[in-house]
């Protein structure tokens, strides 16, 4: 019986660059699958933070040519009679996932350092799963419970770091992330309606030249500007014009829109 899973709206990750090495470790010889074969997983088996069992099973999954992965490998367990803490790490995204907090850590020769902690808890390794899956960059298999690479995924992974193609892909990926989609739609229709009421009632805040005396529009230029962005663009949609996926639209609007910043106008 297949394992029913959801994906959607995704609470705890945000941080794109370990979205990015999340997708990376699907890629054979990329720098993220370089690096958790020959840093990370042997690092976490030195230390006792990783069974020699999942070791040795992490390892033979990204030495594999065309990788496709266990859901259960990826995300890990629980922490089962360990409290969340002391847990170890027994998931792949779990071990590129770096923690927050410095913790020292001893070898069985009693060789000591402090680091790091490196490798995160199931369920933030779980979130950063689920919102590649919901963004395309990966390919989740509902028979075998298992998940893949897709091309937006190659073309996220082979991008060379803060480089266009970087943001081109990410772009790609975010617009196509449901919660992105549904905001947009929600927006678009609020402010189309605010700005035909502001029209049909001639309201300054449309007008602001010819009707403002210039102190008070020295003070509200910015403000005005603004305004006048968002109802170009707003119209422009309205009419049926749609921004195309592959338009180099940044990263940073997408993010203005999910935190109801105001767009600007560097979106076209």
């Amino acid at each position: 019986m297949a394992v029913k899973r959801t994906f959607g709206w995704v609470q705890n990750p945000g941080d794109l660059k370990k979205l990015k090495k999340v997708v990376g470790i699907f890629k054979a010889g990329s720098a993220e699958n370089l690096d958790l074969v020959s840093n990370k997983l042997p690092l976490l088996l030195t230390y006792g933070l990783i069974s020699n069992d999942d070791y040795n099973d992490f390892i033979a999954e990204l030495n594999k040519t065309d990788i496709e992965i266990d859901y259960s490998k990826l995300k890990g367990k629980g922490s089962g009679s360990r409290t969340r803490k002391d847990a170890i790490c027994t998931g792949i995204i779990q071990a590129i996932i770096e923690a927050q907090q410095n913790k020292t850590y001893s070898d069985v020769a009693g060789n000591s350092i402090t680091i790091k902690k490196p490798y995160t808890d199931d369920w933030t390794a779980e979130g950063f799963l689920r919102w590649a899956i919901s963004c395309g960059l990966l390919e989740y298999v509902k028979d075998d419970d298992k998940c893949k690479i897709t091309p937006l995924g190659e073309e996220l992974a082979n991008a060379p770091d803060n480089s266009p193609a970087e943001t081109e892909a990410l772009t790609k990926a975010l617009l196509s992330y449901p919660p992105v989609i549904r905001i947009l739609k929600i927006s678009i229709c609020h402010i189309a309606q605010e700005i035909r009421q502001g029209l049909s009632h001639g309201d300054s805040l449309f007008f602001p030249c010819s009707r403002r005396k210039e102190k008070k529009w020295k003070q509200r230029n910015s403000f005005c500007n603004g305004w006048r962005n968002r109802a170009t663009l707003y119209f422009l949609v309205e009419q049926g014009y749609r921004p195309r996926a592959e338009s180099r639209i940044s990263v940073v609007w997408t993010v203005c829109i999910i935190n109801s910043i105001s767009i600007r106008r560097r979106l076209f």
